[in-house]
């Protein structure tokens, strides 16, 4: 699923994987952090605990 901004141009991109959790990227590729099913916890790139739930927008 692409996210686009108001001009339609494409800010970011969430992937699902295989078991349910999610990815998402920036416009160059760049991996932002992930959603995780197990634990219904979001996670920013380091590993860091953003909240809980898919709160994957935030980190754009």
């Amino acid at each position: 699923m692409y996210l686009r901004d108001s001009h339609l141009n494409i800010i970011a991109r969430i992937e699902t994987l295989y078991n349910g959790d999610q990815q998402i990227y920036n416009m160059h590729g760049n991996l932002l952090g992930s959603f995780r099913v197990v634990g219904n916890i979001t996670v920013d790139v380091h590993g860091n605990v953003v909240g809980f739930g898919n709160l994957l927008a935030m980190l754009l």
